[in-house]
């Protein structure tokens, strides 16, 4: 009985192998830029928070001062 892996078989399965350790390599590459994009995601979000807090300062002003005018034409109207 002959147990021996025919050597046409043995590169294939080395093939394959190498094809699977490349894989795995751009896999992990790729996790590598995970945690700096979440920092730049993070950085944006944060940035867009403020620019809302910001634009939403904005409208309140703009309603006190809409109440305000509507107020004084009311007065003047009176």
């Amino acid at each position: 009985m002959n147990l021996a892996i025919p050597l046409v078989d043995q590169l294939k399965k080395l093939a394959h192998l190498q094809e699977l350790d490349l894989k795995i390599d751009a896999v992990k590459k790729d996790q590598s830029f995970l945690p700096e994009g979440l920092k730049d995601v993070d950085a944006d979000l944060q940035e867009l928070e403020k620019k809302l807090e910001a634009c939403e300062r904005a409208v309140q002003e703009l309603e006190k001062s809409d109440l305000q005018m509507k107020s004084a034409l009311a007065l003047n109207q009176e």
